[in-house]
């Protein structure tokens, strides 16, 4: 808008100064604004691929408003023929527009020449134009440019609020239900067996003030890390309440995020255990070689036969390990069911072994 009104006032100070009678500098003054609020409109930023409306009509009345002051009987004025120029590189691709701006200057330097125009002249306001012209084509292209990053910028703010909203989503359900699940089966447990009921109670207690830690750390994101070796050690523990009986293998050392994601992955795991099965036994293995870590729980306690279908917390598992280069696998087997996890522990965390390609 600056540009368009900085040239506006130039070009009417320079139309003062001419000396024109009253009536001729009237009509150029109105030519001037007519052109000069064309020019804007086409140039004002639009989505990609719309053009204004009605610019079948405002096109050529632009075009015929600016090559008007060429017949001007004192001697013709050819500074809007550069307006005129711009809004068809504007408006038109760049096939149709380029054809037609040199017709367009073309026609302008002939019409100056038959008018009597010296050739220095001539070519001096020819080459004006053009340079009007790409300038306003620039301008219109960087403001339509700002338009789409300012879309870009609202998009990728959508998508970021979408993925925090999916991040929440999915550690409260990894979080909490596991947590739920304990709270459950201690409460069950309290009911049946009135002497222990003090005991679980107080288990539910430290399980609910735990839940509420990490709720409270989700939409910060910066809940206490998980760890193997307390996960483990809190499995065995309910699921002894629940009635399983629980054979683990020694924890191993695993670099910190590898373990904190195992130690997802086997909250999870006894989350299900303690919903979906009624199983007496549940093996955790786990080992590391060759920079791999392999994490398998099985259980004898699959019921029905919709037990492999895969829920929201497998989903969110199988997000979770492959964002990290592993892979998650989760399926009947004879006797039970199994959850296999191999999470590269080194070179480049790729679990094929083959190192990854750096991201830029």
């Amino acid at each position: 808008m600056t540009a368009h009104l900085g040239f506006l006032i130039v070009s009417a100070v320079f139309l003062w100064r001419a000396a024109l009678p009253p009536a001729v500098l009237a009509l150029s003054l109105l030519i001037l604004a007519g052109v000069t609020g064309l020019q804007l409109r086409h140039s004002w930023p639009r989505p990609p691929g719309v053009r204004p409306a009605y610019a079948g009509w405002t096109l050529p009345l632009q075009l015929s408003l600016a090559l008007a002051p060429l017949f001007f009987p004192e001697r013709p004025y050819p500074q809007l023929i550069g307006f005129a120029a711009g809004s068809l590189l504007i408006l038109w691709t760049r096939w149709a527009a380029f054809p037609a701006v040199g017709a367009v200057l073309a026609a302008t330097a002939v019409a100056m020449a038959l008018r009597g125009v010296a050739p220095p002249e001539n070519l001096y306001w020819t080459f004006n134009a053009l340079a009007i012209a790409v300038m306003f084509h620039g301008l219109a292209l960087h403001t339509g440019m700002v338009a789409q990053v300012r879309q870009a910028r609202l998009a990728l703010a959508g998508i970021a609020l979408e993925r925090e909203r999916r991040r929440i989503a999915r550690d409260v359900h990894d979080l909490l239900g596991y947590s739920l699940s304990a709270i459950v089966v201690k409460g069950e447990l309290a009911v049946r067996v009135p002497e222990r009921s003090a005991e679980q109670l107080a288990d539910i207690t430290r399980i609910a003030e735990r839940a509420i830690a990490d709720v409270a750390a989700i939409p910060r994101d910066s809940g206490q890390t998980l760890s193997l070796a307390t996960e483990l050690a809190s499995a065995r523990e309910v699921l002894s309440t629940a009635g399983a009986g629980v054979h683990a293998d020694p924890i191993v050392a695993l670099p910190s995020d590898v373990d904190a994601l195992l130690a997802t992955v086997l909250r999870e795991a006894v989350t299900n255990v303690l919903r979906h099965s009624r199983a007496r036994l549940c093996r955790i293995e786990l080992t590391s070689q060759d920079a791999t870590a392999r994490l398998r729980i099985t259980n004898d306690g699959v019921a029905g036969t919709d037990a492999a279908s895969p829920g929201q917390g497998l989903r969110n598992l199988t997000q979770r390990v492959s964002a990290h280069g592993g892979t998650l696998r989760a399926s009947r087997v004879p006797g039970g069911y199994e959850l296999l996890v191999l999470q590269p522990t080194g070179f480049g965390r790729d679990a094929d072994g083959v190192e990854t390609v750096a991201r830029t």
